[in-house]
C-alpha cells in the first residue's frame, strides 16, 4: 500500500484526488462533503472543528443545542443554553441581560463594581446602602 494511496470519501463515496482531505470518525472526507447531519452546513466553511455523538457529525451550534448542559439564570429562572454568554458570581449564573442592579435595574457590565447580597446583585451606589460582600 502506497503512502499516497487514493482515499474514498465517506460522504459521496468518490475518490479523493484533491490535495486536501479531512478525517473524522475514522473516515476520510472531501472538504465539501463533511457536513453537520442536523443542519447540513459544510463544516469546513464555519470552523476547524466538528462534534461527534454516536455516529452523528454535528456543527458546534447543533451539538451544544442538543447535548450541551443548561443551567438556570439566578435572576429570571429561565434556562441558559450552553453556548450563551453569561455572567458568573460565585456559584450563580446570570444571562447578560439579567445582570442588573436589583434595586435600580441598571445594567452591570464587566469592570463595574457591585455587591453580591443573597440572590441580589447591586450597583456600587445601591450596594453601599445594604451590607454585603463587595465584588468587582
Amino acid at each position: 500500500m502506497s503512502y499516497l494511496s487514493v482515499k474514498t470519501c465517506a460522504g459521496c463515496m468518490k475518490a479523493i484526488e484533491e490535495r486536501y482531505l479531512l478525517k473524522a470518525v475514522d473516515k476520510f472526507w472531501h472538504t465539501t462533503c463533511l457536513k453537520c447531519c442536523e443542519c447540513g452546513v459544510v463544516l469546513e466553511q464555519i470552523g476547524k472543528s466538528c462534534f461527534v455523538k454516536g455516529t452523528a457529525i454535528l456543527c458546534r451550534y447543533d451539538y451544544m443545542r442538543m447535548y450541551g448542559s443548561t443551567r438556570q439564570c439566578t435572576r429570571c429562572g429561565e434556562q441558559i443554553a450552553a453556548f450563551d454568554a453569561v455572567y458568573r458570581v460565585n456559584q450563580k449564573v446570570y444571562h447578560v441581560t439579567c445582570f442588573t442592579c436589583t434595586t435600580c435595574k441598571r445594567p452591570l457590565k464587566t469592570g463595574d463594581k457591585y455587591y453580591s447580597i443573597g440572590d441580589g446583585i447591586y450597583c456600587e451606589h445601591d450596594g453601599q446602602a445594604t451590607k454585603g460582600d463587595f465584588t468587582s
